[in-house]
């Protein structure tokens, strides 16, 4: 029999349909509830149009991994079960192409997209994830730094700031400086400015009309007084934010987390980290894992989608989620079986994907059979 070519063409555009559809819905929908829940603290920074277009791109690279198979999933019970209902999947069946037929353009379109996820879990995402906690820090602290009418504390350094005018500009300036133990100051000034360099993550204040108060050693001077007319006060927001915080285990590179993966794993002293040591090779096995997401819900997409149902959009929206949402949810309790139970990382993470792949296979042959 010849090759179904216009069959997979129509199913492939009607499955890139619906999945773009459910792609740009759950984009929306994921970045504005990221960019809400830190929006409040955001706009005190001050922030610019562009350094927004960066959060927003950090952020939807760091949603990718979990939206694209979603969507995938979206498009495939949509386009199948709208067939279904049409009758157009008997229709089909009744002209030779069976199941098998119907997962050949489906089951392509989850393994390119299992290939593209590959590069996204294993260095893209986390990359995007280490800068956008940079850059949300970086924003965060600069936002502290300049809140009216609050003492707030950026390393060794206390900010306070009387009055933010809707131009930018601060009045009533008071920063004390304890970063070098041996000559702390204070700072007084009338007015100032604020800038922050993002490439070097430099805060710099132009304080205007003010004094410095020096504190000095005991075999000197114990007080000293400046004046100044303009004085441009730096702090080095790269160094002060990368003192102390240790990068989650979703933050590290590749290479860096199987080596550490492997002396953990080896038993080895892993130095000190906040995180349980366990955290470390499971994540390593997720980012494994995950990328065999869009192949298991094409397995399971097409025998479910194919149930004839009234409603077929409305039933297909629901399914989805309830699949996409047991499918995350046993990764989330293999997680907590390797963390709080000690069960083997490389077994118990691969456990979800085994689980559902047999399932979609089942479901694969049950409707292969059915009439």
């Amino acid at each position: 029999m010849r090759a179904p070519w216009t069959i997979w063409r129509y199913v492939t555009r009607e499955v890139l349909q619906y999945s773009l559809l459910g792609l740009a819905a759950m984009a929306i929908v994921m970045l504005t509830r990221s960019l809400a829940d830190v929006l409040d603290e955001l706009m005190l920074a001050d922030f610019a149009l562009g350094e927004l277009a960066v959060l927003v791109r950090l952020i939807a690279i760091s949603l990718l991994i979990y939206a694209l198979p979603v969507a995938f999933l979206f498009g495939v019970l949509l386009a199948i079960g709208r067939m279904a209902a049409d009758v157009e999947i008997i229709a089909m069946r009744a002209c030779g192409f069976g199941v098998a037929s119907l997962m050949v353009p489906i089951g392509a379109m989850g393994l390119a997209l299992s290939l593209l996820t590959v590069p996204l879990c294993l260095e893209i995402e986390p990359m995007a994830r280490r800068e956008l906690a940079r850059t949300l820090q970086s924003l965060l602290v600069r936002g502290a730094a300049i809140e009216p009418g609050r003492f707030n504390r950026v390393g060794d350094r206390t900010f306070f700031i009387d009055e933010r005018s809707s131009d930018g500009s601060l009045r009533g300036i008071v920063i004390s400086d304890r970063s070098d133990p041996q000559r702390p100051f204070t700072v007084f000034a009338e007015s100032g400015e604020l800038e922050m360099d993002a490439d070097t993550g430099v805060l710099a204040l132009r304080l205007g009309r003010g004094d410095v108060h020096l504190e000095l050693s005991d075999d000197e001077a114990r007080y000293h007084r400046v004046s100044f007319a303009s004085l441009e006060y730096r702090i080095d927001l790269a160094a002060e934010l990368g003192a102390g915080r240790q990068p989650r285990p979703s933050e590290f590179p590749l290479g860096e987390l199987r080596a550490l993966s492997a002396r953990i794993e080896a038993g080895e002293d892993p130095g000190e980290l906040r995180k349980n040591p366990a955290n470390y090779p499971l994540e390593l096995q997720q980012r494994y894992a995950l990328p065999a997401a869009p192949l298991i819900f094409a397995m399971l997409g097409l025998p479910l989608g194919m149930q004839r149902k009234r409603g077929a959009r409305s039933w297909g929206v629901i399914l989805c989620a309830g699949l996409a949402f047991t499918y995350y949810a046993m990764f989330s309790f293999s997680e907590l079986l390797v963390v709080e139970r000690g069960f083997p990382p490389r077994l118990t993470t691969w456990a979800p994907n085994a689980l559902a792949a047999v399932t979609g296979v089942a479901l694969l042959l049950r409707a292969g059979r059915a009439r």
